[in-house]
């Protein structure tokens, strides 16, 4: 799990500039260490703070899984 590549959020901004938003905050987590995340082939982006709390980031919600 890494900060997500910079192409991945130049699309979201285009696409959905309030997602982008709130990507580039959890970008800033990942980036300090305060959390992981993980962007899968098909899209799907699970992000993990480092106390454990897991959560999906879905298309328009913010699932927590653990």
């Amino acid at each position: 799990m890494t900060s997500a590549p910079p192409n991945v959020l130049a699309r979201l901004l285009d696409a959905d500039p309030v997602k982008a938003l709130v990507m580039i905050y959890i970008n800033q987590l990942v980036g300090n260490g305060y959390a992981k995340w993980h962007i899968s082939d098909d899209g799907e982006i699970q992000f993990r703070f480092n106390t454990g709390e897991t959560f999906l980031l879905a298309e328009r919600v913010l699932i927590r899984l653990a």
